[in-house]
């Protein structure tokens, strides 16, 4: 198994109070002092700014690398969500940041960090009312640069925490009156997509909600017609998605893989009115579980994480919707990690043993993978994430190490 889907083993610690001029009371938060980043030029790759107290590494980095920050972690409990790429503003990154790990698993207060110039400097602040926890996710607006939200994944009704100013100040998302949130699963827009259910989990829903300057909307479910849910023999139970995708252009237009009830395989459906009518795009016969992937422009992207044989395909593209489609072979003999930048730039990660693995820039286009490094792996969960930009980068994290990876520009 690659590191990248291993579970955590190492907890969380020490409080983020240490910020000079953070306050976690009131509406409105005054940011602490920017943390100025080196390129690293001393040749080892170091960072010479730490602005998260935490465990922090001694360790030189992978040749090829440089560490940027050191002292919090961005990983959650399987690697994901803990650093996402804008798509509105390209170059611009944005983490839900945590001090990096210690052995007495200890919560602390999460940090929202904002980066605009590929993760070389960064600048923090704290969320007003917060709870402590061990992990935060982070989704960022796709056509709104400067909305985010903050889920704390801790209890049976985990907070949501949203801001439309780039962090200065932040407000909660409220959930669906009775019911759950589950995941956040997309912001487009300033519209919100999740997986709610009853308190006793027993009804699942896909619903929406509209920010607005004071709050959010009523919650619409948009589940009605989705096909494939298990039938009324199975009542108070349904088939939810394996995975769900909304177009970054238009929060209308979402995607889900179900898993086909009356044959096998998995499907592809969409829908471009919210729910109101879905429409079958693609199957894969023999696919139990799926990866789903969507970016600007239409692009959409189906991995089938269990097919590994040499003579069939891994990875699906469409440049047009899900109207047509093109298969692309992965390298198959351990499994291949796939990392997609919000405008399409594709990297794929190959673990070779227990210690090396190799990362390739993938064109979809025509197939083709270029070897970009061969590098050390560092001890897992990890974030890979790609910025588009002028001087794009894949980040790439670890429980305590962040490090960037050039990319050739655009």
């Amino acid at each position: 198994m690659s590191p990248m889907r291993r579970s955590l083993c190492s907890p969380l610690v020490l409080c983020l109070l240490l910020f000079t001029g953070c306050s976690l009371l009131g509406g409105t938060h005054t940011p602490a002092p920017r943390a100025t980043q080196t390129s690293g030029a001393s040749g080892t790759g170091e960072s010479s700014a730490v602005f998260i107290p935490g465990h922090m590494s001694t360790k030189t980095p992978p040749q090829g690398w440089q560490r940027i920050l050191n002292g919090q972690t961005f990983t959650d409990q399987i690697g994901e969500h803990g650093l996402v790429a804008s798509a509105a503003r390209p170059g611009r990154l944005a983490g839900c940041a945590l001090p990096a790990s210690q052995p007495d698993d200890a919560p602390a207060h999460p940090i929202f960090a904002l980066s605009d110039d590929a993760g070389r400097t960064w600048q923090p602040y704290t969320i007003p009312g917060a709870p402590t926890t061990r992990m935060c996710l982070v989704f960022a607006d796709t056509q709104q640069p400067d909305t985010f939200a903050i889920t704390l994944h801790e209890g049976d009704k985990p907070p949501t925490y949203i801001t439309t100013n780039a962090g200065q100040t932040w407000r909660t998302l409220t959930p669906p009156p009775g019911d759950v949130m589950h995941d956040l699963i997309n912001l487009t827009g300033g519209t919100v997509l999740a997986t709610v259910s009853t308190p006793t989990f027993q009804n699942w829903h896909l619903a929406e909600t509209i920010l607005s300057p004071n709050g959010n909307s009523a919650w619409q479910m948009i589940d009605a017609t989705l096909p494939d849910l298990y039938p009324a023999q199975y009542p108070g139970y349904l088939n939810a998605p394996q995975a769900i995708a909304v177009d970054p252009d238009n929060p209308a237009h979402i995607y889900v893989v179900m898993a086909a009830v009356a044959a096998a395989g998995d499907v592809l459906y969409a829908t471009n009115d919210n729910g109101g009518s879905w429409q079958r795009l693609y199957q894969l016969p023999t696919a139990n579980r799926i990866a789903l992937w969507t970016r600007t422009p239409h692009r959409v992207y189906l991995e089938d994480l269990d097919d590994r044989a040499p003579t069939t395909y891994q990875l699906f593209y469409s440049a047009d919707d899900g109207a047509h489609w093109q298969g692309i072979g992965l390298h198959t003999q351990q499994g291949e990690d796939i990392f997609i930048s919000p405008h399409g730039s594709i990297i794929t990660f190959m673990e070779l043993d227990a210690a090396t693995g190799t990362f390739f820039s993938l064109n979809p286009t025509t197939g083709v993978f270029t070897k970009r490094i061969t590098s050390v792996i560092l001890n897992g969960p990890f974030i890979g994430v790609i910025v588009d930009g002028p001087a794009p980068a894949f980040i790439y994290a670890d429980q305590t190490n962040t490090y960037t990876l050039p990319l050739p520009p655009p």
